[in-house]
């Protein structure tokens, strides 16, 4: 039989009782320890175990306060424990309960291992799907001053999206400057790179195909680009057709295809035999509005240079610019869009039906267009839906092994209330299980 009397007597020490009732005290605990001890061993636990066990429950101030007031014939008051403060007893009390449920669940390590499994495929499944959405839908685009800028579209009856043509842009851009800095730009075309310059100063006559942009003189200024070497297109770059023959270099492909070559700046690179001026190489993480950088970016002015067919810089039929902008300081989008809204009305006077019925709307831009998005969204809608039933689901097969769970441990609960333990001691003890097994789920 241990001798638990000295443990007993260190947790009174202070206390200051009188010598019978102290005596009287210590031999009642001393008895609840050795039945403790003698449960603990029963279930299987080890010698050691089952010792450490019950010091842990000694360490209980409830159990001391519990005995203290069954001797003054009062209500137990809260745990006590000798020499600290209240704030100092909660702290003590959860690092109790956490280290106490964490030799519970070693003990059980079958329970354990099933539950944590279940609850790691739940949440896994939840954070996998909701980081996608959080990319493509929630995040804005890491550009300055993200939040005002806005990506325009035209809106018709049947909620169809649509680009701008080239003269509707110049048109809103000119007549809502008081609002709203508008800037535009053309997908990307694949275009034949020839006779391009080496990192040796030489020429390579093998042609390849390349990524190229088309964009507004004020497209890298309103997204507040840097650049890596030079400089970036400017609006006077942009303001007379086929006057300006300049590219500004994606990162990436100044590094894949030149070298990094620190001296590109001021060479020239032919474009469907057409000559022209790198000014510039953009800093790593620049991207502009797409998903990814094109390799290069021209002027929309050089546009007609290297497309085919029709001049999209004259056509009004023509749908195909992406048409963005930045909000003036103090400007709400709400008010900037019903500008817009009534400077295209007057726009469309005399065009098709289709135009005359729509209307222009602000987005908030990410790397999707809104079309995409609300695709995306409703996809997302649905994947979300699907793995919240199963984090339900997970949580739903928790509770009924812990249910099970309880259900073999009724003698313990019973024993400890009847020992002394507070209803809400026992219930904080229990969450402190529950805490663990959710920090060990991720």
């Amino acid at each position: 039989m241990l001798d638990w009397k000295p443990e007993i007597r260190k947790q009174m020490d202070g206390l200051k009782l009188e010598p019978a009732r102290e005596a009287e005290i210590v031999e009642e605990l001393s008895q609840h320890l050795e039945d403790r001890y003698a449960e603990s061993l029963a279930s299987g636990a080890t010698p050691e175990e089952a010792y450490l066990l019950a010091l842990a429950e000694l360490s209980d101030g409830a159990l001391l306060a519990r005995e203290l007031g069954r001797i003054e014939r009062l209500a137990p008051p809260e745990p006590i424990v000798p020499g600290a403060n209240g704030r100092s007893n909660m702290i003590g009390d959860l690092w109790q309960d956490l280290r106490y449920g964490l030799r519970m669940l070693r003990k059980n390590p079958a329970f354990t291992l099933v539950v944590v499994i279940t609850l790691s495929l739940g949440i896994g499944a939840n954070t996998a799907i909701f980081s996608v959405v959080n990319t493509a839908l929630l995040q804005p685009l890491p550009i300055k001053d993200g939040a005002r800028i806005v990506e325009l579209r035209l809106q018709s009856q049947q909620n169809a999206l649509a680009d701008f043509s080239y003269p509707d842009f110049t048109e809103l851009r000119d007549r809502a400057g008081d609002s709203i800095d508008l800037f535009a730009n053309y997908p990307a075309v694949s275009v034949s790179l020839g006779a391009a310059p080496t990192i040796t100063g030489a020429t390579d006559e093998e042609e390849e195909r390349v990524g190229v942009m088309h964009v507004s003189g004020n497209y890298f200024a309103a997204l507040g680009a840097t650049t890596t070497l030079g400089r970036t297109l400017t609006a006077a770059d942009d303001r007379t057709p086929g006057v300006h023959p300049v590219v500004v270099l994606g990162h990436g492909f100044w590094q894949r295809r030149f070298g990094s070559d620190p001296a590109m700046v001021g060479k020239t690179l032919v474009l469907k035999s057409q000559p022209f001026i790198v000014v510039g190489v953009t800093a790593p993480d620049f991207t502009g509005v797409g998903k990814r950088a094109p390799d290069m970016w021209t002027p929309l002015m050089m546009f007609p240079k290297l497309s085919t067919g029709k001049d999209p810089l004259i056509e009004r039929d023509s749908s195909l610019l992406r048409v963005m902008g930045k909000l003036k300081s103090g400007v709400s989008r709400q008010r900037a869009e019903g500008r817009l809204a009534f400077i295209f009305s007057q726009l469309s006077q005399g065009r098709s039906e289709l135009l005359r019925n729509s209307r222009v709307v602000l987005f908030s831009p990410t790397r999707l267009r809104p079309e995409e998005r609300k695709m995306l969204e409703r996809i997302s809608g649905v994947a979300l839906g699907a793995v919240a039933l199963v984090l339900l689901i997970a949580c739903a097969n928790v509770a009924n092994l812990m249910l099970a769970r309880m259900a073999t441990r009724q003698r313990e609960v019973a024993v400890r209330l009847a020992l002394g333990a507070s209803r809400v001691r026992m219930i904080r003890q229990l969450f402190a299980e529950s805490l663990l097994l959710a920090g060990l789920s991720g």
